[in-house]
């Protein structure tokens, strides 16, 4: 059994009994990537008062675009200088989910502060 943490195999309801066949594997991405990233703020439109707020994510139901959304408009109501960025593609077969995602950020106040940019290959420039 491989868990990511030891907190998960404390979580774990009678462990004890697979403990001898279990491992944890912390985390196995290399992080360094993301060190390569460059200053994009100027392009992003984004100025010193901003703060940017972001998800990578495909636009479909299951990622919780929807609540990223209905909170950035709570959260833009309060704080005006966030701005909001959506990374990735359409979800395969989510269509209607998409453009209702679309016209409830054009139908917000907020449409100039809530971005999607789409499928990028700048990830770490982005973050």
């Amino acid at each position: 059994v491989l868990t990511c943490s030891d907190t998960l195999q404390q979580s774990i309801t009678n462990f004890h009994y697979i403990k001898n066949k279990s491992e944890t594997l912390y985390n196995q991405v290399d992080l360094g990537w993301i060190e390569t990233g460059k200053e994009i703020r100027g392009k992003l439109k984004l100025n010193s008062n901003n703060i940017a707020i972001g998800t990578i994510a495909q636009i479909c139901y299951r990622k919780g675009i929807d609540i990223f959304i209905a909170a950035a408009i709570a959260s833009l109501e309060e704080n005006p200088n966030l701005r909001f960025f959506i990374i990735g593609p359409d979800g395969v077969n989510e269509e209607e989910f998409s453009m209702k995602i679309r016209k409830d950020i054009s139908d917000s106040d907020f449409a100039e502060k809530i971005t999607l940019l789409g499928s990028r290959d700048d990830i770490p420039d982005l973050l």
